[in-house]
């Protein structure tokens, strides 16, 4: 992840207040076709609500005005992230803030933003990097769950050998009256 300054200014443009610290990243992906694009992360800190409520907007535009419309690939267009970092915030305004579908990707983070560039690139990459995956460790057979869900079309699967072309009419009227194949079976 590469710091950029330069945009600084821009992006805290027509903010009245001293407090927004803001920092700009780079991170360089290569994606299955061995092409490069850049992810554009855009960290700010906010001391108080109030002040978050008044200026996440502006900034949100400044970042489509001043970085994002200069963006040439398409991808790039579709990763700019900005990072809000905040100590406290009512869940209204969080969600409103990471529901806005304008510009870029909006994420809040309820804790002060780190001082050192190395712990917020740490927490960075976190929060947008890091899957926790685990395997499922049950084994399970989808007959079991068919037996024990829905016995009728358990019964009728297990009782035919073959399944043709003429069952497939008795199987929908079966996921039909059970509402397991939606409404679009027919």
């Amino acid at each position: 992840m590469i710091n950029i300054n330069k945009d600084i200014e821009l992006i805290k443009e027509n903010i009245e207040c001293d407090r927004v610290k803001v920092v700009r990243f780079e991170e360089k992906i290569k994606n299955n076709n061995r092409k490069e694009y850049k992810l554009n992360i855009i960290c700010c800190s906010f001391d108080n609500e109030q002040d978050l409520k008044d200026y996440w907007r502006i900034i949100v535009d400044n970042v489509a005005l001043y970085i994002q419309s200069k963006l040439e690939k398409v991808i790039e267009l579709y990763n700019v992230y900005i990072i809000f970092f905040i100590d406290d915030i009512n869940e209204e305004l969080l969600y409103k803030i990471e529901q806005d579908k304008y510009s870029s990707r909006k994420i809040i983070i309820k804790k002060a933003m780190p001082e050192s560039e190395e712990k917020l690139k740490s927490v960075v990459n976190k929060r947008l990097f890091y899957f926790n995956i685990e395997k499922a460790v049950n084994n399970f057979s989808i007959l079991e769950i068919l037996n024990n869900c829905e016995k009728e079309f358990y019964e009728y699967i297990d009782s035919r050998d073959l399944l043709k072309d003429e069952n497939i009419d008795e199987i929908v009227n079966i996921l039909n009256k059970n509402n397991l194949g939606g409404d679009f079976i027919e």
